[in-house]
């Protein structure tokens, strides 16, 4: 039996193994040693550089290996099994909960969308799994995302001159808050006028709320 050592890793064997793997196995994936309760986790897939060889560049497990000098090391394909690690264990639970969580009908139109909260708006909007791949997607997944990015955008819209209001609360001047909103000075200040209005005439706004984002914002005049 020749052994190796490639880089400070732990001995290859290159006996061959009666152990085969069909499929590289991907970054992330768990292998365990054939024949042992040594296990590793794949960083990638390659040639053994020693005799040419399918391998695997390993990062071995926590408490395992204890003798090796390195925490990465170099496996043989035909002397690896793949073994479920608790990440990937997780991961399968976590998408059966996400797959559970979109399994509800999503809206096709703009009055089917406004029902739901922008928060859950922006959640299904921003959850990759929800959407085919785009090569994939009919027409029916196309109007879906429409809806959807409509709706969630009317939410933004009107919530916009509210976070103005917060900003200038908290103490942001005008050139952070337009360079946030990524909106010229009047444009901002003429949103937030025209918000502030209607909330004070719905009693909504106290006037010292009111006054100081005024002042903060540069349009003390409209105060009151």
């Amino acid at each position: 039996m020749t052994e190796h050592v490639t880089g400070g890793t732990p001995p290859v064997d290159h006996t061959p193994s009666m152990s085969r793997t069909s499929q590289p196995l991907p970054a992330g994936a768990a292998v365990r040693l054939t024949g042992s309760d040594y296990t590793a986790t794949v960083i990638k897939a390659l040639a053994c550089p020693t005799c040419g060889v399918p391998a695997y560049r390993v990062r071995r497990t926590p408490g395992s290996f204890p003798d090796w000098p390195t925490e990465a090391g170099l496996f043989h394909a035909t002397d690896t099994e793949p073994v479920q690690s608790t990440e990937s264990a997780d991961a399968e639970d976590g998408q059966a909960v996400q797959e559970h969580a979109v399994s509800a009908p999503l809206p096709s139109t703009f009055a089917q969308a406004q029902e739901s909260s922008p928060f859950e708006l922006a959640r299904i909007w921003g959850d990759v799994m929800t959407w085919p791949v785009l090569d994939h997607r009919t027409a029916q997944h196309c109007v879906q995302e429409l809806a959807v990015m409509a709706a969630l955008a009317a939410w933004l819209q009107r919530w916009l001159p509210l976070q103005v209001h917060r900003a200038a609360l908290a103490g942001a001047t005008l050139d952070q808050i337009t360079a946030a909103a990524g909106t010229a000075p009047g444009d901002v200040v003429a949103m937030w006028q025209q918000w502030a209005q209607g909330q004070t005439r719905a009693g909504h706004l106290p006037a010292r709320e009111h006054a100081l984002a005024a002042r903060r914002l540069g349009a003390a005049g409209t105060a009151g």
